[in-house]
């Protein structure tokens, strides 16, 4: 590690790519130095920036991308607890939180750190979602059972995995608020370097998944570029969708309007080129890059399966209920005289600055 630290912390993920729970374990490794940290994960990308970053750190970083089982994975994780003499265990994996806390408290880890990055937003959540989420219910009582924290994203996160009754703390996925400020000369430095100096860019951030609902995106932006040809779409981002909506692209006649900037190291660059922002997932625990978004000063427009606490400045959320046009003449509408200016001030009182937030999760690890 190139210095000699006692203290040793385990970060328990699912899968380890580009997002906001995975930008949050980044952040902590960076800002945090009185502490070793290994990171465990069930699966990873090992081209995101973000590994290659922390691999560059000597942060270990263990994973077991060939095994789909995840309770196989997970006893393979108590063989690591075991060998090490960890301060906490701080597990992001929701309702199998408790498996993880389990064996934590079964090596002996005193600090016990279960955290809620999501949820359901049910008037939305197709038939076979809610069922897993009632099947899963049941182990709601042994995460509070093993669980030494309990702490969530937002209000509503926190709700969805632990109970409306439960004692847990909100700790925001917070965001360095320099680095999104809004940037003049950043903005024009991009745009003309992509010769985007005339075009109107919408701006989505964020893997391609189910739940950013990347389709409906796609028939709002079709619903803009209809009435502006000048119009362009700038997605960043990957995932296992990205084929599928690719597609989509193509058969709507909008491949010279979308361009797919990948998972860049840089993305703030991205905000700054951007006009306005839509993100209408089904659901978000908090929805990290709609804070970035409105730091740097953007109109957001937010589907309401994002939770009220990412509403902060300039945010309009609109239903999921009304169409790709309806919501296209929203925006339309609301874009008119709009003039940007720096929003960090307002990100920062609203809890989202990464150095209030890094100071409040290192108490947990070494109170």
């Amino acid at each position: 590690m190139g210095q000699n630290l006692n203290r040793k912390v385990l970060i328990v993920v699912n899968t380890f790519d580009v997002g906001g729970v995975e930008i949050l374990i980044f952040n902590i490794c960076n800002n945090i130095k009185k502490i070793e940290f290994h990171i465990f994960c069930n699966d990873i990308n090992m081209d995101s920036y973000i590994v290659k970053e922390l691999n560059k750190q000597n942060i270990l970083i263990s994973h077991f991308a060939s095994s789909k089982n995840l309770y196989i994975s997970i006893w393979k994780l108590w063989k690591i607890m075991r060998k090490n003499d960890y301060e906490a265990v701080h597990t992001n994996l929701l309702f199998f939180n408790w498996l993880v806390l389990f064996f934590a408290f079964l090596s002996g880890i005193k600090k016990r750190i279960s955290h809620s990055h999501g949820y359901i937003n049910f008037k939305k959540a197709k038939f076979h979602a809610i069922i897993r989420y009632y099947i899963k219910m049941p182990l709601k009582p042994l995460i509070s059972l093993f669980a030494t924290k309990l702490i969530a994203a937002s209000k509503q996160a926190g709700v969805y995995l632990y109970g409306k009754n439960s004692n847990f703390d909100v700790i925001k996925n917070a965001i360095d608020i320099q680095k999104f400020a809004f940037n003049s000369f950043a903005r024009e430095q991009f745009r003309e370097k992509n010769n985007l100096q005339k075009q109107f860019i919408i701006g989505h951030v964020g893997r391609f998944s189910r739940e950013k609902n990347h389709p409906f995106l796609i028939d709002i932006f079709y619903e803009i570029y209809k009435q502006n040809i000048e119009v362009v779409l700038m997605l960043a981002g990957d995932g296992k969708w990205k084929k599928t909506i690719e597609q989509k692209i193509i058969n709507l006649g909008l491949q010279n309007n979308v361009k797919f900037v990948g998972t860049e190291k840089n993305v703030s660059e991205l905000y700054q080129a951007m006009d306005c922002f839509i993100f209408p997932s089904f659901n978000e625990g908090l929805g990290i890059a709609v804070i970035e978004a409105q730091c740097s000063g953007l109109p957001c427009f937010i589907s309401d399966g994002v939770p009220d606490e990412a509403a902060i400045i300039n945010t309009t959320k609109i239903p999921l209920s009304k169409d790709p046009k309806e919501w296209a003449d929203i925006i339309l509408e609301k874009i008119k005289d709009f003039k940007r200016k720096d929003c960090s001030f307002e990100i920062k009182q609203a809890g989202f600055d990464i150095k209030d937030v890094i100071k409040q999760i290192e108490e947990e690890y070494l109170k």
